[in-house]
C-alpha cells in the first residue's frame, strides 16, 4: 500500500526500486479526506508505505511514484 499514514517512510526512488526489482506487484493507493484503508485491505497487503511527511492527494502520489518508476525504467 503506497501513501498509507501507517507506512514506513521511504523516498519515492527508492519504494519505485524496490517495486520494480520485485517484479510482478499490485500497488494500493488510497485517497481519503479523512481515515485510511480498512482493516481488510490491511489484512491482505504485505506492506505499507508512505513518501512523504505530510498528507497529499491521491493524484500527487500517483504522479510522484509513476514519474519515479519512469526515471528507474530510463524513460527520461
Amino acid at each position: 500500500m503506497l501513501d498509507d499514514s501507517r507506512g514506513v517512510k521511504v523516498p519515492a526512488r527508492d519504494l519505485a526500486r524496490r517495486v520494480l526489482s520485485l517484479g510482478d506487484v499490485a500497488v494500493i493507493m488510497g485517497g481519503f479526506p479523512h481515515g485510511s484503508f480498512e482493516e481488510s485491505t490491511y489484512s491482505v497487503a504485505q506492506e505499507a508505505y508512505r513518501i512523504g511527511d505530510r498528507p497529499m492527494r491521491t493524484h500527487e502520489v500517483a504522479c510522484r511514484f509513476l514519474a519515479m518508476i519512469e526515471s528507474e525504467l530510463g524513460y527520461y
